[in-house]
């Protein structure tokens, strides 16, 4: 039922907001349409089709909103991980501008949005610089994401902890079984060779 090609879904979807189909414009909206930029967009990676979806939210007069913002950007997220798209941290800026052309207010949730569709480092460290300077906080999720990049990086722990706690301000990071979990795999891929304990005690002292 989900089938792009075949299924009844999409169907009903496509037929409920034409522009022609009047007797469904009572129930349609700029939700209805968010849902169809994800539908389409994302999880059926029809980008160019969830783009033209603003035009036709245009012709029916319904307003864009933060949610619409997002769901663009997952979809450039996703078309840029089947296909190798340079533009893609273009996309994202060009939606940026959007949304800012149009008085909309985006949310922390943007911001995470446009980390992950970043390949480049350079790219990711300037907006990392670009979210702190302006006292933007940090989602745990995006927080979790970034230090797996710098952790990838980082040749010593010592580098990957100062920088937790002094570029991204995580001072009490030990309290975070997540992130301590983080510190310690990175601790232990860095030390390299196979654990070779005969307690629990030698595995402690070893992580």
């Amino acid at each position: 039922s989900l089938s792009l090609q075949s299924g009844i879904i999409p169907h009903i979807l496509l037929y409920t907001h034409k522009t022609t189909t009047t007797k469904f414009r009572p129930f349609r909206s700029t939700t209805t349409f968010n849902w169809l930029i994800k539908y389409f967009g994302h999880d059926k990676n029809q980008s160019s089709f969830a783009r033209e979806l603003l035009l036709v939210m245009n012709i029916e007069g319904h307003l864009l909103n933060t949610e619409t913002i997002n769901n663009l950007l997952k979809v450039v997220k996703v078309h840029s991980r089947i296909r190798a798209n340079a533009n893609s941290f273009t996309l994202a800026l060009k939606y940026l501008k959007l949304s800012q052309k149009l008085g909309i207010d985006v949310n922390l949730l943007t911001w995470s949005k446009v980390y992950d569709i970043i390949h480049n480092v350079h790219l990711k460290e300037a907006l990392i610089s670009f979210i702190q300077e302006n006292g933007i906080p940090i989602l745990r999720g995006l927080l979790l994401r970034i230090i797996d990049d710098f952790a990838t990086i980082a040749s010593t722990t010592e580098d990957l902890i100062y920088f937790i706690e002094n570029d991204l301000g995580f001072k009490h990071w030990e309290n975070d079984d997540m992130i301590r979990a983080k510190v310690i795999f990175h601790r232990a891929r860095v030390n390299g060779g196979p654990f070779t304990g005969s307690n629990e005690y030698d595995f402690k002292n070893w992580l």
